[in-house]
């Protein structure tokens, strides 16, 4: 495995959480 593997994965991870609190949040908005 690349050494970056680790850093890169959680990158996306933090990034997934975000999108997945933004759309969360706009939810609760619309409702």
């Amino acid at each position: 495995m690349p050494s970056m593997s680790l850093s890169g994965l959680r990158f996306v991870v933090e990034k997934q959480r975000d999108v997945y609190m933004c759309s969360i949040l706009s939810l609760r908005v619309w409702d």
